[in-house]
């Protein structure tokens, strides 16, 4: 089962570079949320910007899919951004996955998810998440470095870890009154 903390958990999130409004909104959530702020905020400003967000396609279990629109919606309307989408938690999610200091970190998170969905039925369906460049370069990246050391198709258990990872977070902050 992922627990809420891993060994490269993001410690703080710096909400200063975000634009006033949304660093207003954002400047007193705990540090999980104020990460989801900051891929909201870069998702926006690569719109306006022309920057080209990568679309990919990231096998998500139906209950954590289902989980991630819940969180989404709620937190939709309670942070009023009605731009928040589902794929900015999965950004989010993925740039904690680029805290590890090693593939091998990666692959021990994947092959623990692998190992608690072993008798689990349900299914994981392609999506397509938009992510900033820098995410999907990395999850290209890490897929690869999984392949080269024979861990081939481990990409969809730890995208699933992480995000798993990053829901529990949010969640953790949530019940810590933090939010």
């Amino acid at each position: 089962m992922i627990t809420s903390s891993l060994p490269y958990s993001p410690a703080t999130t710096n909400v200063d570079a975000l634009p006033g409004g949304l660093r207003t909104l954002l400047q007193d959530r705990p540090v999980y949320y104020g990460l989801l702020g900051r891929c909201y905020a870069a998702a926006i400003q690569a719109r306006t910007a022309r920057v080209k967000h990568k679309k990919k396609s990231l096998r998500i279990y139906q209950d954590l899919a289902h989980a991630l629109t819940v969180q989404n919606i709620q937190d939709k309307r309670e942070l009023k951004l009605a731009g928040l989408v589902v794929s900015h938690y999965v950004d989010a999610a993925l740039t904690v996955g680029r805290g590890a200091e090693t593939t091998d970190q990666l692959l021990e998170l994947a092959h623990q998810e692998r190992d608690d969905r072993i008798a689990d039925v349900s299914e994981n369906h392609p999506n397509h998440y938009t992510l900033s460049p820098t995410n999907a370069a990395w999850i290209d990246e890490v897929t690869d470095d999984m392949r080269a050391v024979g861990s081939k198709g481990m990409q969809a258990y730890l995208v699933n870890a992480l995000v798993r990872h990053f829901l529990a977070n949010l969640s953790n902050e949530r019940a810590r009154g933090a939010f």
